[in-house]
C-alpha cells in the first residue's frame, strides 16, 4: 500500500515489467500501471455502451501528460519522483470517477427494465440477542440478517447442543418477515472450534466426522426456517489443525453435500477471505481464492452461491485498501465463475485499539479513511 494525496493508503500495482539489471522507478511504474488500467477499463465499458463523462476524459488526459513529463524527466531525480506522484493522483482520480459514472448507469439501466432491485442489505446479528432499541433501528435498515452458528459456542462439549440464542433469533428474523442467513456452519480458527475438538489435530478423519455431525445437527434443526445456508466461511485461510489444502477442500465439500443433502430449498454458500488473496505472501499455498471456488463449483456439489470477505482497515489478514476501480474489478474476476456473489464488508469503528478484540489484527490507523 502507498499513501497518495487525497485518496490515503491505498494498495497499486505497476503493469507487468520485465526482468532487468537496473532498477525500475517505483512511482513511475506505479503510476504507468494505474494509467493503463484505467484507459483499459475505461475502453472495455466504452464497447459495453458506457457514456464517459467529460471529468473522466479531462482527468486521464492530465494524468498521461503529467506521466510523460515525468518519465522525459531525468530518471531518479526529485523532479521526476514529484511528477510521478502527481500522475499516479490524477490516475486515481479518474479510477473513482470512472467507477462512480459506470455503477450509476448500470443501476439506471437495471431500474429500467426490472423495476425496483430485489437488493438484500443485513448484518450480523452477534452472539446475544438484540435489545429493543437494536431490534427496532436494525428493522428500519436492514430486510435480511445472518445468524451465527459459532460452532465453539453451541457445542461447547461434545454431543451437547445450546440453541437457545439462534432458536430465539431466528424466530425473530421469521416473525418480521427477514432473509435468514445462518452461519458459517464450520471456520477452522481458534474462536470458532471446541476446545475438544483439539484432541483430534493429526487425526482428519476424526476431525471430518465431528465437523459431518455439527453440520447434519444444525441443518436438521433448523430446515425450512433458514434462507441460505453458510456452509463453511474462510475456508482459503483457515488458522487451525495446519489443514492442507486438499484437507480444506474435503472438509468444505462435506458440509455442502450434507447442507444440500438436508435442505435441498435453501441456498448454500462458501465464503472466502481475502478476495485478491493477500495472505498469499505469507503463507505457501497452492490455490488462490478463485482457484478454490472453481474448483467447488466444478465439483457440482450443490453450491448455489459464492460468500467475499472484504474486511477493511485492519492488518494483519484484513484486506488491503483500494481504489473503486479495483473493486470493480475484483467482482468481476469472481462473477465469472457464474455463481452469485454475497458480500459482507467491516469496518473499524475507530483507529483506537480495541481492548475486547478477539483477532490479533491492528488498524491501519488515520493514513486510511473508508
Amino acid at each position: 500500500p502507498r499513501v497518495v494525496d487525497g485518496h490515503g493508503l491505498t494498495a497499486i500495482s505497476t503493469a507487468t515489467l520485465r526482468e532487468r539489471p537496473e532498477p525500475y522507478m517505483l512511482p513511475l511504474e506505479l503510476a504507468r500501471g494505474k494509467i493503463g488500467q484505467v484507459r483499459n477499463q475505461l475502453a472495455e465499458w466504452r464497447m459495453l455502451g458506457l457514456s464517459v463523462p467529460e471529468s473522466v476524459e479531462q482527468t486521464l488526459r492530465s494524468a498521461i501528460r503529467t506521466f510523460g513529463d515525468a518519465a522525459v524527466a531525468c530518471q531518479g531525480s526529485a523532479a521526476s519522483a514529484a511528477l510521478a506522484e502527481e500522475s499516479l493522483r490524477l490516475a486515481l482520480d479518474a479510477a473513482v470517477l470512472l467507477a462512480a459514472a459506470f455503477c450509476e448507469q448500470a443501476v439506471s439501466i437495471r431500474r429500467r427494465t426490472c423495476g425496483r432491485l430485489a437488493v438484500q442489505l443485513g448484518a450480523d446479528l452477534g452472539a446475544t440477542p438484540l435489545d429493543e432499541y437494536a431490534a427496532s433501528q436494525y428493522l428500519q435498515t436492514f430486510n435480511a440478517a445472518v445468524v451465527p452458528m459459532v460452532w465453539r459456542e453451541i457445542e461447547a462439549r461434545e454431543g451437547t447442543f445450546s440453541w437457545e440464542v439462534c432458536d430465539e433469533q431466528i424466530a425473530w428474523c421469521r416473525a418480521n418477515g427477514m432473509t435468514v442467513y445462518a452461519g458459517p456452519l464450520l471456520q477452522f480458527d481458534p474462536r470458532c472450534v471446541p476446545d475438544w475438538v483439539y484432541l483430534s489435530e493429526g487425526d482428519f478423519d476424526s476431525l471430518l466426522s465431528f465437523a459431518s455431525e455439527f453440520v447434519v445437527a444444525a441443518v436438521s434443526r433448523y430446515r425450512g426456517k433458514v434462507d441460505a445456508w453458510v456452509s463453511a466461511g474462510r475456508v482459503n485461510t483457515a488458522e487451525t489443525f495446519s489443514l492442507t489444502e486438499e484437507e480444506r477442500v474435503k472438509l468444505t465439500a462435506r458440509a455442502v453435500e450434507l447442507t444440500r443433502a438436508l435442505d435441498s430449498e435453501a441456498e448454500v454458500i462458501v465464503s472466502f477471505d481475502q478476495p485478491w488473496g493477500e495472505y498469499l505472501s505469507r503463507q505457501g499455498n497452492d490455490f488462490p481464492p478463485l482457484h478454490f471456488a472453481d474448483a467447488l463449483l466444478r465439483a457440482e456439489l450443490g453450491l448455489t452461491g459464492l460468500g467475499l470477505e472484504v474486511n477493511l482497515g485492519y492488518c494483519p489478514g484484513g484486506t488491503l485498501p483500494r481504489d473503486p476501480l479495483e473493486f470493480s474489478r475484483n467482482l468481476d474476476f469472481w462473477s465469472l465463475l457464474g455463481a452469485p456473489l454475497h458480500l459482507t464488508v467491516s469496518v473499524p469503528s475507530s483507529s483506537l485499539p480495541d481492548p475486547l478484540a478477539q483477532r490479533r489484527a491492528r488498524t491501519l490507523g488515520e493514513t486510511w479513511t473508508p
